[in-house]
């Protein structure tokens, strides 16, 4: 039943009873009765709620959905529909589903509460309304509501919160457990220790390092002291006797659920060990001999040692970045460059030299090794070249060169070279048809001279003497010093005998003035003996012994003169030559004797070696050396039979010097001796007759037979090494001094020519030969004497020249085979 008061009336009766409310809540009415409608409405609006009114349920419906209100106050009774079916759609909806309903109704059956009750509704309101009790349940029901969504929201956050802790700890295991996958298949150790230091779980490649299983190590304390998101290098033990080198980084990690550090531990042992090679191999380079060069492969310079700082003159900072063309001198060949470059840049290794130029200007020589650098795939990276200063060895090469080619003394040509330039100037005298003469000038008196002033005016006096024949003598002619006394001259066109015989006169009247040696006033004279080609002969060595033989001639009749050649010179001298009338009288009256000159280590004094030198000795003539008497049995075919019976006398002193010592005895034999076939077979069948314990034989050779006898000399060396006798190269730098000579044939000794000792210590040009020599003797392992020492002074030097050993008078004069074990027992004592 409806109240129904005065609009005036129930305004005020409205306003008397609604208290104010701050708090405003949003409250549909839906009431199909205008009058109850408005009463309500008024009575909660003045309470404080905000309202929102309407009589059409639908309407009221879709108003709902839009403003969702916090309550709604619902009629039941209503013209379209009622409100439970209001209700039911309201509840069906989403969007009002939650909102609270209150019932107004008139209708009090407990039925139609529980149905409005069972649809949703929160309370029921029975009309009339009493405002106060409307109050009071509107604000029971809002609090209810608003405690409702208060727990909503708090279940929501908290069904958030859990789903959130839920999902991290997933995460976290997740995470957990691809750590421990890449944990246990990182190529590094890796080690998990909790805070106090024990070990929770490591990788295989940790039992690797630390050479222990996981079950030995996991709740061991490691022991480590650690230093968190830092790089330590520290050593570990692997084993009992193993010490390592490791880098360790620490971190902190979560491992299951508790805080923990994962070790990451690198095994650098390997890279220690290089980077001290490196440092080595650096300090090696730096203080290497030879100049290292790196480059890139297109050429430019990465890295330079500090002897090519020392060689080039250039410092480090001046080349980095350059290409090695800075050192061009002009001198080197593109060709030898673009030959370098191409076999370089196909992998392989490049020797050769180059005429380089110095940062001051200065030119000079480099040996140089260059090889490719390859990366691990065999690709070029870098070039590497090492490369020796060898100007000096350029400048001995040279100066061997020059003494291979002059004398030593006169500066004029030499024996070998003279007659290397002979041939040739014979050879265009035959094809141009003109004559060639040739004179031998002998000085004589100059023997005295060098016996009672010395051998320092000797040589001046041959330096002089040179100088006053070369004025006399065109620029076409040549003049050369045989050795000695001995000087040669080729006057390459002759027109007529009388020109020279005027050029031969001039020579001797030059040579009669007096020579000014050191405020010595001194007189010599010359010998001359002049042969033509090719009226005298064809070949030169029947010239040379012509022209020998006229110079004998004019010393014959009475010196200070000249004689040409003549065919009757040759009977004469066969014909009274006592020397071959006697000569195989002299065998077999036992005329003959070998004596044998020692060979010493002059650091030590220990006798090493002899040299058998054979001797005549005459009744009439008394001794006679044998430069007087072999030329003359070579040019008669009579030197076999003589050097038959040396070698039969050595190697019976050989026998009987074995209960001794086995000393080796080196021979010279002639030219013929090597040209005849059957000496290799002699040699063996004579030391097999006497059953030598070794072949203590050693063969000297003079270079000149190697010149001249190049077709067979090969085979010569390997019959006789094939009978394990020994080589020597005798007279070395006396003149056609060839470095080739010595790598190519397997010489054991050399023998270094007493013209260069006897001018030691003064002469400091000499000096630079013998040292040149012995370098590249111990090079080629060659050992090297020095013949006629005659002084202590020439010793000393040659000891400061690392010379090793020394033969002449200075030791021990030849001594017959009785002597010389004497002189051997004693020296061994």
């Amino acid at each position: 039943m409806r109240v129904k008061l005065p609009r005036n009336e129930g305004d005020k009766l409205i306003d008397e009873i609604a208290p104010t409310k701050e708090d405003s809540f949003l409250i549909y009415i839906v009431d199909d009765d205008r009058i109850n409608l408005s009463l309500i409405g008024r009575f909660l609006h003045k309470s404080g709620f905000n309202v929102v009114t309407n009589t059409d349920i639908f309407q009221a419906i879709r108003e709902i959905c839009q403003l969702v209100p916090d309550l709604i106050l619902l009629d039941i009774l209503m013209p379209d529909i009622n409100g439970f079916t209001a209700c039911s759609l309201l509840k069906k909806s989403s969007k009002t589903k939650d909102i609270p309903i209150i019932f107004l109704t008139a209708l009090d059956s407990s039925e139609d509460k529980i149905k409005g009750l069972e649809l949703g509704a929160i309370d029921y309101i029975t009309k009339p309304i009493y405002y106060p009790e409307l109050l009071s349940r509107v604000n029971t029901c809002l609090k209810i509501s608003n405690l409702a969504n208060s727990l909503k929201t708090q279940n929501r956050l908290l069904k958030s919160e859990i789903e959130a802790r839920k999902n991290a700890q997933i995460s976290q295991q997740k995470a957990e457990k691809k750590l421990k996958t890449i944990i246990n298949n990182h190529f590094h150790s890796m080690v998990v220790l909790d805070l106090d230091g024990k070990v929770l779980f490591l990788n295989e490649e940790a039992e690797k390092l630390f050479n222990r299983t996981h079950e030995q190590m996991v709740g061991d304390t490691l022991g480590i002291p650690l230093e968190l998101n830092k790089i330590s290098e520290l050593e570990i033990l692997r084993s009992q006797s193993e010490l390592i080198t490791v880098e360790m980084r620490a971190v902190p990690i979560i491992w299951n659920d508790d805080n923990a550090y994962l070790l990451s531990f690198i095994d650098i042992s390997e890279k220690k060990k290089m980077e001290q090679e490196l440092k080595i191999l650096y300090r090696a380079s730096e203080q290497s001999p030879a100049s290292i060069v790196i480059t890139n492969v297109e050429g430019n310079i990465q890295y330079v040692n500090s002897k090519f700082e020392t060689v080039s003159g250039y410092k480090k900072e001046e080349v980095i970045g350059k290409n090695p063309r800075v050192l061009k001198s002009g001198y080197t060949h593109e060709t030898d460059y673009k030959n370098l470059w191409k076999t370089i840049s196909n992998g392989k290794e490049w020797q050769g030299e180059f005429h380089n130029k110095r940062k001051n200007g200065e030119l000079y020589w480099e040996r140089a090794l260059i090889s490719p650098i390859f990366n691990s795939v065999g690709a070029i990276t870098h070039y590497i070249a090492v490369k020796e200063d060898i100007t000096e060895e350029k400048q001995q090469q040279l100066l061997l060169k020059y003494q291979a080619k002059y004398d030593y003394l006169t500066k004029i040509p030499n024996r070998n070279y003279a007659l290397e330039k002979v041939h040739k100037l014979l050879n265009q005298a035959e094809e141009n048809k003109y004559n060639t003469g040739l004179m031998f000038i002998d000085l004589d008196h100059f023997k005295e001279v060098n016996d009672t002033l010395g051998h320092d005016f000797g040589d001046e006096l041959l330096v002089e003497a040179t100088m006053r024949m070369k004025g006399e003598l065109r620029s076409t002619d040549l003049l050369a010093r045989l050795g000695g006394d001995e000087f040669f001259i080729v006057i390459p066109i002759v027109q007529s005998r009388h020109e020279l015989q005027i050029i031969a006169n001039k020579i001797i009247q030059i040579l009669k003035k007096p020579f000014y040696i050191f405020q010595e006033k001194i007189f010599i004279s010359a010998s001359i003996g002049i042969t033509i080609f090719p009226e005298d002969g064809q070949e030169l060595k029947q010239l040379i012994r012509n022209a020998d033989l006229a110079m004998y001639q004019s010393k014959k009749n009475g010196r200070d003169q000249f004689q040409f050649y003549q065919y009757d010179m040759n009977k004469v001298d066969i014909g009274k030559s006592t020397l071959e009338k006697n000569f195989l009288n002299a065998i077999s009256n036992d005329e003959f004797k070998i004596v044998y000159q020692p060979v010493i280590d002059i650091f030590t004094g220990k006798i090493v070696s002899a040299e058998a030198l054979v001797r005549w000795e005459n009744k009439d003539l008394g001794l006679i050396y044998p430069e007087k008497f072999i030329p003359f049995l070579e040019k008669n075919g009579l030197i076999l039979v003589l050097e038959q019976w040396i070698l039969e006398t050595i190697i019976n002193d050989l026998k009987f010097w074995e209960r001794y010592e086995d000393l080796l005895i080196s021979i010279n034999l002639s030219e013929y001796q090597f040209k005849n076939a059957k000496m290799v077979k002699n040699i063996k069948d004579l030391t097999g007759k006497k059953q030598l314990r070794q072949c203590n034989l050693c063969i000297e050779i003079k270079e000149e037979y190697l010149e001249e006898n190049k077709k067979f000399i090969d085979s010569i060396f390997n019959d006789i090494n094939s009978i394990n006798i020994e080589f020597c190269l005798d007279n070395f730098g006396a003149g056609l001094t060839s470095i080739s000579n010595l790598s190519k044939f397997p010489f054991k000794h050399l023998k270094i020519d007493q013209s260069l000792v006897q001018s030691l210590p003064r002469n400091s040009q000499n000096k630079n030969i013998i040292k040149s020599i012995i370098a590249v003797a111990n090079i080629l392992n060659i050992k090297v004497t020095a013949k006629g020492i005659e002084s202590k002074a020439q010793l000393d030097s040659l000891r400061a020249l690392g010379c090793h050993y020394g033969q002449g008078y200075f030791f021990s004069q030849p001594l017959s085979a009785l002597n010389f074990i004497t002189y051997l027992t004693k020296n061994t004592n």
